[in-house]
């Protein structure tokens, strides 16, 4: 009986080892899997890095790395406009910048911009312009290609030309002046906050030109709205910046 026992244990215990090297075997199998994926994924964002390099050769720019480009750079972690701003002094008005492991052609000539924003057929707009910008504008004139782009352009085109703009120089040349009065005067020696300042005024006309309604008659509504707008700003250019999707999934799209 105690021979048979003794038998018995040793076949459980060989039993329970196979099974032990079984489940190793799977695992490792498994997690070769996984590696050799993961190895895959690199090659092949490696592979489109560097062809992203010989396409953008001719244009200067910081050195990137592959799959974080310059998301690394002390200044691009401190701020973007602070990055592009120190690239633009280092580099000119047109260089690449890397948000990750694909470039972006920063073009800080007004000329080149104008040409590139109205001549849609040389400088067709991307699927990045028109998903991420389509998100806070819908299709409109500034996000539509190709034919739709041609027929809302031939229907508010008239509105932007000299003459008719010239109507309202007078009411924007007067909201220019109270704001002056408004930020500068009461503030002399003290820092100014431009960029609030410019938000206000720019609602303050457009409101005013689109809607007859003077917004700065209820300051804080105004303000509010002002700082609405450029959070949403923020949210777009940085998803367009990174290239990460506009998705619903993600909070902040959600809550622009």
């Amino acid at each position: 009986m105690i021979f048979l026992a003794a038998i018995s244990d040793a076949a459980s215990y060989g039993l329970a080892s196979l099974m032990n090297i079984s489940e190793w075997g799977t695992s490792m199998q498994v997690a070769v899997g996984v590696a050799a994926f993961m190895l895959l994924v690199n090659a092949y964002m490696v592979t489109k890095f560097l062809l992203h390099c010989w396409k953008m050769r001719d244009y200067a720019g910081p050195l990137p790395l592959p799959l974080v480009g310059n998301l690394l750079d002390p200044l691009f972690i401190r701020s973007l406009i602070v990055f592009i701003s120190t690239m633009r002094k280092r580099y000119g008005k047109m260089f690449v910048i890397w948000p990750g492991n694909s470039p972006l052609l920063v073009v800080m000539e007004p000329k080149n911009v104008r040409q590139i924003l109205s001549d849609t057929k040389r400088f067709p707009k991307g699927k990045r312009y028109t998903e991420f910008f389509g998100t806070g504008f819908g299709q409109g004139l500034v996000t539509s290609t190709h034919e739709k782009h041609k027929k809302d352009r031939a229907c508010l085109g008239k509105y932007f030309i000299k003459g008719n703009l010239q109507q309202y120089m007078g009411k924007v040349a007067e909201f220019t002046g109270e704001a002056v009065q408004k930020y500068f005067e009461p503030n002399v020696g003290k820092e100014i906050n431009l960029t609030e300042m410019y938000a206000m005024l720019t609602i303050r006309c457009f409101c005013q030109i689109a809607l007859s309604r003077d917004m700065w008659k209820d300051w804080d509504d105004c303000k509010r709205f002002s700082e609405y707008v450029s959070e949403g700003s923020t949210i777009m250019g940085e998803h367009m910046a990174y290239g990460h999707p506009m998705w619903r999934i993600f909070p902040r799209t959600r809550k622009m």
